[in-house]
């Protein structure tokens, strides 16, 4: 398919003063949009236009489909003429193909000093932290980054409400949704796309609200309460919110996001007692001894039972007693990844300080931090079931005694996700080739 990136300036109305003829800043902060297609991105987008209190706002509009609709639906919004200027960017994603035109042009708009804030809207199936890493992580290639001329003020995620559910239980990959833009070799799940989306987002709007029955507006707000406890929700329907609530709000900070997530926090000790008047629930399956490969392909086959939406760890298998892997399961899509050595493997010496600490806590003997520690997260969920299955699921007290050299000749059933497939920037494009974007001035 052919992917248009577009970029379009707005000047504030006439007779509304600047906010930039008080300050000009010295970085150009930037909001990212994401969510999926037809969630209200840019209906969202077109209503901070339509309210933007004379301030003067750079707009990048980005596409997966032949046609940049979205950019032409933005288009249509009167602009002054001979202050606006549009150029087109065609193949390509902002997360990877056309990262470094994203680059590009978003530092010769803070160079120019003429904005005082820009705007992204990402395609629907692009994951925000890879676009974010633009902001502070050198490109690999060129050595480029934003960070000394513009910072990442907020990231937003809007939700559409009334599909919200169909999305969640869907047990599509991205490459079944042509409609979406995405390429045939995409095999991303959806429920993942959906659930990054909203765990790294500082604001998640949660649109459509007027077409859902109350019950299940409920479950909606408790679910994405318990995935991302510190992101600020806020309900609206037809897009309309409050400017204010996505601008110069600060509130992305590239340490803390990594600790957003309601599983980390529940890692953490940091709990959400108010999601459970929605339904929502959440406990930590803990346990000191390996899953048994085998038996832990089944579960994985399967899903957790007992109403459990969303459950994501660390585990310890016997056939890979060196490393840990990732536990991620989200909806109907459940799979391992790859995670480091555990730290029984490496010398106590090389362990920093901070590291030594933490470790200490659930250090047990013989076999030091290996452990299962998952966050397990549902709905009107039964906490006996989800941790029946799990504990079914590990070595037998016999198994056990049988000791790690045992194990390691075990058929060794799991399949963890390979690096390349958690490669964020390359799966939005598929990873494919493409020549270099084109740029065409429009106006």
């Amino acid at each position: 398919s052919f992917e248009c990136f577009l970029f379009v300036a707005w000047s504030g109305p006439q007779g509304m003063p600047s906010k930039s003829s008080k300050s000009k800043p010295k970085k150009l902060p930037v909001t990212v949009l994401s969510g999926f297609l037809g969630a209200g991105k840019t209906t969202v987008l077109k209503h901070v236009l339509h309210n933007r209190a004379g301030l003067r706002v750079a707009v990048l509009v980005n596409d997966m489909a032949e046609i940049n609709v979205d950019a032409a639906l933005v288009s249509k919004i009167e602009l002054k003429q001979g202050e606006e200027r549009l150029v087109e960017l065609s193949n390509g994603c902002i997360c990877c193909t056309l990262r470094d035109d994203l680059i590009q042009t978003v530092s010769a708009l803070a160079k120019e000093g003429r904005f005082d804030y820009c705007l992204v809207e990402s395609t629907g199936i692009a994951e925000p932290m890879p676009v974010a890493a633009s902001f502070s992580i050198p490109d690999p290639k060129t050595g480029q980054t934003l960070s000394k001329v513009a910072s990442l003020d907020t990231l937003v995620t809007v939700v559409d409400c009334e599909a919200f559910e169909s999305h969640w239980k869907s047990g599509q990959q991205a490459k079944e949704r042509a409609d979406m833009g995405a390429e045939k070799t995409d095999e991303r799940f959806l429920v993942d796309l959906l659930t990054d989306q909203l765990e790294v987002a500082n604001v998640v709007i949660l649109n459509k609200t007027d077409l859902v029955a109350e019950d299940q507006l409920k479950q909606v707000i408790g679910l994405v309460k318990k995935l991302n406890p510190g992101a600020q929700l806020v309900q609206t329907s037809h897009g309309r919110v409050d400017p204010e609530i996505l601008i110069n709000t600060g509130r992305f900070d590239v340490q803390a996001v990594q600790c957003m997530p309601g599983w980390m926090q529940e890692l953490m000790g940091v709990h959400t007692p108010e999601t459970e008047e929605y339904g929502i629930s959440s406990f930590i399956y803990r346990a000191r001894r390996p899953f048994h490969p085998a038996r832990l392909k089944a579960l994985l086959a399967g899903n957790l039972p007992g109403g459990v939406v969303r459950s994501k760890g660390v585990v310890w298998v016997a056939t890979r007693h060196e490393d840990s892997l990732v536990w991620n399961h989200a909806g109907v899509h459940s799979n391992l990844e790859p995670s480091i050595p555990w730290h029984a493997t490496v010398p106590r010496a090389q362990w920093p300080c901070q590291v030594a600490r933490e470790v200490d806590k659930v250090w047990e003997e013989p076999y030091g931090d290996r452990r299962q520690e998952i966050v397990v997260i549902g709905i009107k969920m039964d906490r006996a079931v989800p941790t029946a299955a799990l504990d079914a699921a590990l070595v037998t007290d016999e198994e056990l005694a049988q000791g790690p050299k045992t194990w390691s000749t075990w058929a060794d059933e799991v399949s963890p996700a390979s690096d390349d497939h958690l490669a964020g920037p390359a799966a939005c494009a598929g990873a494919r080739e493409e020549p270099p974007a084109k740029v065409q001035k429009v106006g």
